[in-house]
C-alpha cells in the first residue's frame, strides 16, 4: 500500500502554501516527491526527487531533479553528508542527545541550515513533522532540503526498527 501527504511552507502569517506532495510506496520502500503545483514542475509530470530504500542494506539512493545523489554515514555515524556541485552539506543528529527525531542541516563549515523535527512541540495537536530553516529561502535549494532531509529521516527510521 501506499500514502500520501502534503508538505506546507508557511509564511510569517502563518498562512501554509502547499509545495510538495510525498507519495510513498511501503512494499516497494520508495518516496517520490513532486510539487504540489504541477504548473512549476519542470519537466512536467517528472518528479522533485526520488528516494529508495534497500532492504537488505543501509544504502539509500537519491534522485533530486534527474540527478543522482549518495547518502554516506559521516566519519562518527551520527548522520549523513550529501554533496551537491562541489558542496557539501550534512544531516546529523545532535551529538548531546544522539535522538533521531531531530537532524540538522549544516555546511561543511558547521553552520546550521536548517532542522528537521520528527516529534514537534506545542503545535496545537498536530504532530506532522516539520523543516525549519534558518536561511532565506531564496538562498538555499529548497528541493535539496526537504528530498535529502525525508531521505536521512527516513534512514534513521528504518535503522531503529
Amino acid at each position: 500500500g501506499g500514502t500520501q501527504r502534503t508538505i506546507y511552507r508557511v509564511d510569517q502569517s502563518g498562512r501554509q502554501i502547499p509545495m510538495w506532495t510525498v507519495n510513498e510506496n511501503n512494499e516497494e520502500g520508495v518516496l517520490a516527491i513532486v510539487s504540489a503545483d504541477p504548473r512549476v514542475q519542470v519537466p512536467a509530470g517528472s518528479a522533485v526527487g526520488i528516494i529508495k530504500y534497500h532492504t537488505l542494506s543501509s544504502k539509500t539512493q537519491i534522485t533530486l531533479r534527474g540527478s543522482n545523489l549518495s547518502l554516506r554515514l559521516t566519519d562518527y555515524s551520527h548522520g549523513h553528508e550529501i554533496n551537491l556541485n562541489g558542496c557539501n552539506y550534512r544531516w546529523v543528529m545532535s551529538k548531546n542527545t544522539m535522538s533521531t527525531n531531530t537532524l540538522y542541516l549544516k555546511t561543511d563549515g558547521d553552520r546550521l541550515l536548517a532542522k528537521w523535527s520528527g516529534k514537534p512541540e506545542s503545535r496545537g495537536g498536530d504532530s506532522s513533522p516539520i523543516f525549519e530553516l534558518f536561511v532565506p529561502p531564496q538562498t538555499f535549494d529548497m528541493d535539496l532540503l526537504v528530498v535529502t532531509g525525508l531521505a536521512s529521516a527516513g534512514y534513521w527510521k528504518k535503522a531503529n526498527k
